[in-house]
């Protein structure tokens, strides 16, 4: 949990930010699940490890070679090929700065029942109430 606090103080006071990796295209270097703290402020260089977008999906990839000075191409690990279409430099948010294994399921489940945790915590608190009386 202390992990967690500091990555999300970074976050509010810089130029980081905190993703869940939830395909496989970086195993076995990134597991499914992981949590990843992205520095978007970072230089890029190739073989480093970059989060972007590409339409409406934030993928990570590794850099494996720069076309020009405004694109790049880019692969997963667990991929055969390179990406079938060059980054430019705009689509990238930044470079994998850290990756904590496992942390990322806990960051999803959280985010995906959040609504469910809060009407447990409501109901647990109105139960509690009545008992009092």
């Amino acid at each position: 949990m202390t992990i967690l606090l500091v990555l999300v103080s970074l976050c509010l006071c810089g130029h980081f930010r905190i993703y869940c990796i939830t395909s496989g295209s970086m195993e076995p270097t990134i597991s499914i699940g992981s949590l990843i703290l992205v520095d978007t402020d970072a230089e890029l260089h190739t073989e480093d490890i970059v989060t972007f977008q590409k339409q409406d999906s934030i993928i990570t990839h590794r850099i494996v070679r720069q076309i020009d000075n405004q694109r790049t191409v880019t692969k997963g690990d667990a991929n055969d090929s390179d990406d079938p279409t060059p980054l430019y430099k705009t689509q990238i948010i930044g470079k994998v700065i850290l990756v904590i294994p496992y942390i990322g399921y806990i960051v999803l489940f959280i985010r995906r029942y959040l609504w469910l945790l809060c009407a447990a915590f409501l109901a647990w608190q109105i139960i509690r109430k009545r008992k009092r009386r």
